[in-house]
């Protein structure tokens, strides 16, 4: 019997363990995962969101949960291609339905690489319902010079949550507490960047970027409704781009939703190319599936 471990976040061994059989997953099918283990290392869970399965000292399966506000939580896993078709993920997967107790979420989002069979007989057999797709898009190479927009870029501070609460419930369209906003200085020592994009007028918008290395997520591209259509969107991703991209070479990526078609137009005039597409299906958590 292999042995589970439920945590609430990862040691950096643990996290080290999860890349390794992530990168030992792309190698045998080329498939992507969207694990967020970096996003998460800064954010204080008071969930157990990390489920693992070993076989003595060797990790086969993992799981993990991540939470970005409102009711809804991502599940995305993986098991050692040596240990599939013996059950693994689905242990992975009861031990999460028996953690409901503890959370007040009411929708399950399970993620998959659309070119992964085996994921998307896995989401069939929780009758998961196809909810959206979202290109995975990555640039790389030297951006072409852009109207700047007369827009400055400075790091968001602790006191700039409540402009950064008042974005998100522009863009996500619903309401937030100013305690579903991270404290911005305490998400810098994990890398993560929120940049405020403003001119003579005040704030225009935000964009965040994540540092891993030599690559670069871009999250949260918005600009408020008064400045819409008039070029702000694509100088404050261009803004950030040259900023965080300064003297090295570096490469961004973005997720974007297939049906956003601006959006995806934005991306694709600045250079970004399709990587893959990530499906995203939607189970209720009050059943089991």
């Amino acid at each position: 019997m292999y042995d589970l471990v439920i945590k609430k976040s990862l040691t950096l061994s643990e996290k080290g363990a999860v890349e390794a059989l992530q990168l030992a997953c792309y190698q045998a099918e080329d498939l992507q995962l969207k694990l967020e283990l970096d996003y998460k290392a800064g954010q204080k869970s008071q969930n157990q969101d990390e489920f693992l399965l070993y076989d003595q000292d060797r990790l086969i399966a993992y799981l993990g949960i991540c939470g970005f506000g409102g009711h809804t939580l991502e599940l995305s896993g993986m098991v050692d291609p040596a240990y599939r078709r013996q059950g693994c993920f689905s242990r992975l997967v009861e031990a999460f339905y028996d953690s409901l107790s503890q959370r007040a979420y009411k929708t399950l989002l399970l993620l998959n690489d659309r070119r992964s069979e085996a994921g998307r007989a896995f989401i069939e057999s929780r009758k998961g319902a196809y909810r959206c797709s979202e290109y995975e898009m990555v640039f790389k190479g030297t951006l072409a010079s852009d109207d700047k927009k007369g827009l400055v870029l400075r790091p968001a501070r602790n006191e700039d949550r409540e402009e950064i609460r008042q974005q998100n419930e522009i863009y996500w369209d619903r309401p937030l507490d100013l305690d579903q906003v991270t404290w911005p200085e305490e998400d810098l020592l994990s890398g993560f960047i929120t940049y405020l994009g403003q001119n003579d007028h005040g704030v225009v918008g935000k964009v965040s970027v994540q540092r891993l290395g030599d690559r670069i997520g871009i999250f949260g591209l918005g600009v408020k409704p008064a400045y819409r259509k008039k070029g702000y969107g694509r100088a404050l991703l261009a803004s950030v781009m040259r900023l965080e991209g300064k003297g090295a070479d570096k490469t961004f990526f973005l997720q974007v939703e297939t049906k956003n078609d601006q959006a995806l137009g934005l991306y694709q005039s600045l250079g970004f190319k399709t990587d893959y597409i990530m499906d995203y299906y939607e189970v209720t958590l009050d059943r089991r599936g």
